[in-house]
């Protein structure tokens, strides 16, 4: 009986996110996330009179600055279907109008409307995207986006999956680009996790009829993309607010301090050169319409503890050599700065697979396609060379920050002048969920966070338009960061919290890693770890660990006690021993072989990779109060794991991981292994003794699909669960 209720409750828990599909999603892991698998995608809207009726009042409508009037993007129901060669899905959605000017909207031949759309999906997905736009081709310059976001990628940059799609709205046929929106789904292909995503505000720009737009340019600064992260609790609010504050002061000190055409923005304070290689990159390309404020799209990365940009709406064009560079653009590079990528660049020209990933992207055939790669690819490496060589020629000097309440003191008196109507709030203190703000008039008043997220996501207060700034009194009762203890090692660095003790001992290659604290934890960032053994020891579990922990991350976006980020391990060494974080070690974005990871006592999950491709001889977890090992988004290949007492999952594949085990021993858990979300899991031997489900196969998420799980040998006498969009294969079952 227990077991039928677990069933129930799976099917329930579930049935949410499984699309419309008339195949099995487990069946089409590869294909399904492959551009070229779709033949079209079709949107059909209930409403069509009033659809239309709202695209005839944009195209005749007599709006400000040739843009599209806010209050014409009305939502729309609509169902998206998408034909694929092996079978057909459809979704439930709301779409509406794109785009700020009247580019995003056409009349074919007829007379026939074609417009660029936002999509929001309400159940499935299109390649992992819930959130994607569909748009007039020419509005970001067709290929060249797409070849565009393939390089940007392949350079390691945040670019937005891009592709041409056949489409059908409402009957009326054309080609049209596909672009994922900034979202959750977005840093996840790109290898990031979920973490603060910001964009310039472009309301003060195209909502304020009385104003000159280059006149609000000045006014302009950034906002929250991600509302709902922010309010996931403390330490994403913590994280949000931190990173926020510095964005703030860069973009007042770029439009009030640096008089540069809106193309430099120094978030990091030019203490990396990811922003000065993203701009050199960019204007190879001949996609400056990405460098004003309003295009730009930022993800600050916690592991990093910097800013990253994120590629949006360049028009870029391959095809046009560069003759004269902008005396403008020299600003944006510090006096030391050498571009050190163009190895990287002159060997894409050449790369199969990138031409490959073109081509699955794109409605045109491959003669066309390798001519287009080909002329584009060898202008852009001239005007790399170009570029290179005028910035090595030219006396820069180090950007200079003003200090904040020099370039503050001019915004508020820009305001003034113009007369813009817009309250200015500062934070004074944040406890908890609530937050103290008062603004240039000294008035108070406390708001809480869904209030907060409105405030900085939306820059309105109560309806009216407002924005938030890092207060000017060091007096105030909040701080965000704290100093953390941070050296070099292997080419990186290891960076830990205050309390923790850290034994390194070269002779040997060993590392001892003490906790002081449950708090406590330590990265290893960027290193080149080879023959290292590394030994964790955390406090005993206390009773009032479970209440200490509000989110699974801590302010530094860590979730683990024992981190790894962006490492190269070959055959190092692992034990952690009582870890009472989230995960008791976490890998994120790191590649290698392990000898072994030894794993006790674990107050959550014991071992938790993501992003990763990772070779482990042999895993031992004892005691793990949640699950003994996840691991998402990689390719990971295990010989040999003993786990025992895993109150969760003995194994947990998900979101698009390959997986494979040799030999598999798992003694007590919930679900001896689980596969997830467009994963694979191999097992050859896999023996599970008392656990409630010896494995399951599901879809769990809504931007992913069914998942595949094959065992070749299995000894397990348990339940199995096996939804209707995964697929399973047992080759032996002793039982």
């Amino acid at each position: 009986m227990v077991h039928f209720i677990l069933i129930i409750l799976f099917v329930i828990a579930t049935s949410f996110v499984n699309a419309e599909c008339n195949f099995v999603t487990g069946n089409y892991i590869d294909k399904l996330n492959s551009p070229s698998s779709i033949r079209e995608i079709k949107v059909e809207t209930p409403k069509i009179q009033k659809y239309n009726k709202n695209f005839s009042r944009i195209l005749v409508s007599n709006s400000f600055q040739g843009n599209i009037p806010p209050k014409l993007k009305k939502n729309f129901k609509a169902t998206i279907t998408v034909k694929y060669d092996f079978g057909i899905c459809k979704y439930k959605s709301k779409i509406r109008q794109h785009g700020d000017l009247k580019d995003h909207i056409s009349l074919k031949e007829g007379g026939q409307p074609i417009r660029s759309l936002k999509v929001k999906l309400e159940n499935g997905n299109i390649l992992n995207s819930v959130r994607f736009s569909l748009l007039i081709p020419n509005t970001r310059n067709n290929i060249h986006e797409i070849l565009g976001t393939l390089i940007l990628k392949k350079l390691g940059f945040i670019a937005p999956e891009t592709f041409q799609v056949m489409t059908s709205v409402n009957g009326v046929k054309s080609i049209m680009l596909f672009q994922e929106d900034s979202q959750k789904e977005l840093l996840e292909r790109n290898l990031r996790r979920e973490g603060p995503l910001f964009e310039g505000d472009e309301d003060i720009i195209w909502s304020y009829k009385n104003f000159d737009e280059g006149l609000l340019y000045e006014l302009a600064l950034s906002k929250l993309i991600n509302k709902n992260w922010f309010k996931k609790g403390v330490s994403s609010q913590n994280i949000t607010l931190s990173s926020y504050f510095k964005l703030q002061k860069a973009y007042i000190d770029n439009e009030q301090n640096l008089n540069s055409k809106r193309y430099i923005v120094f978030p990091n304070k030019q203490e990396s050169p990811i922003f000065e290689d993203y701009f050199f990159i960019l204007y190879a390309m001949n996609g400056r319409h990405s460098y004003f404020l309003n295009n730009r799209k930022f993800y600050f990365n916690s592991f990093l503890g910097e800013f990253e940009p994120i590629y949006y709406d360049g028009m870029l064009d391959f095809q046009k050599e560069i003759i004269d560079i902008d005396p403008y653009f020299y600003k944006a590079f510090s006096k030391n700065y050498s571009f050190t990528k163009i190895n990287e660049i002159e060997m894409l020209i050449n790369d199969n697979d990138l031409l490959d990933n073109l081509k699955s992207r794109v409605v045109l055939n491959n003669k066309e396609v390798k001519n287009f790669y080909k002329n584009s690819m060898t202008t852009f490496f001239k005007n790399i060379n170009l570029i290179n060589s005028e910035l090595n020629r030219k006396n820069r000097t180090n950007y200079k920050e003003k200090k904040f309440d020099q370039v503050f003191k001019k915004y508020i008196n820009n305001s003034k002048k113009l007369k813009f109507d817009q309250r200015i709030f500062f934070l004074k203190s944040a406890e908890g969920d609530y937050f103290k703000i008062q603004d240039t008039q000294n008035f108070k008043e406390t708001i809480n966070s869904k209030e907060m997220a409105d405030l900085i996501g939306e820059n309105k207060f109560h309806g009216k338009r407002a924005i938030l700034i890092k207060s000017l009194d060091k007096k105030d009762n909040y701080n965000f960061e704290t100093n953390l203890i941070k050296q070099k090692f292997e080419n990186g660095e290891i960076i830990r919290s205050n309390n923790t003790i850290l034994k390194i001992n070269k002779l040997d290659q060993s590392l001892i890693i003490e906790q002081n604290d449950i708090n406590d934890w330590v990265l290893f960032r960027k290193v080149n770890l080879n023959n290292w053994t590394i030994k964790y020891i955390a406090q005993e579990e206390t009773d009032s660990i479970n209440q200490l922990k509000k989110q699974r991350f801590n302010k530094y976006g860590l979730t683990g006690c024992l981190n790894f980020y962006e490492s190269i391990l070959s055959n190092v060494k692992i034990d952690v021993i009582n870890g009472s974080c989230e995960d008791s070690l976490n890998i994120v974005k790191s590649n290698g072989t392990i000898s072994h990871i030894n794993v006790y006592n674990a107050n959550s999950d014991a071992i938790d990779i993501d992003f990763s491709r990772i070779e482990i001889d042999k895993i031992i977890v004892e005691n793990a109060k949640n699950d003994c090992l996840d691991v998402s988004g990689g390719s990971y290949t295990i010989k040999n794991a003993k786990l025992s007492n895993c109150a969760d999952k003995g194994i947990s594949v998900g979101e698009k991981s390959n997986f494979e085990i040799n030999n598999i021993n798992i003694d007590s858990a919930s679900i001896g292994l689980s596969s997830k979300d467009y994963s694979k899991l191999f097992a050859l031997e896999a023996r599970i003794n008392n656990t409630i489900t010896c494995y399951e196969a599901t879809q769990k998420k809504q931007e992913f699909g069914g998942a595949f799980l094959k065992i070749m040998k299995l000894n397990c006498n348990g339940k199995y669960l096996n939804d209707e969009n995964s697929k399973v294969e047992i080759l032996e079952n002793e039982f």
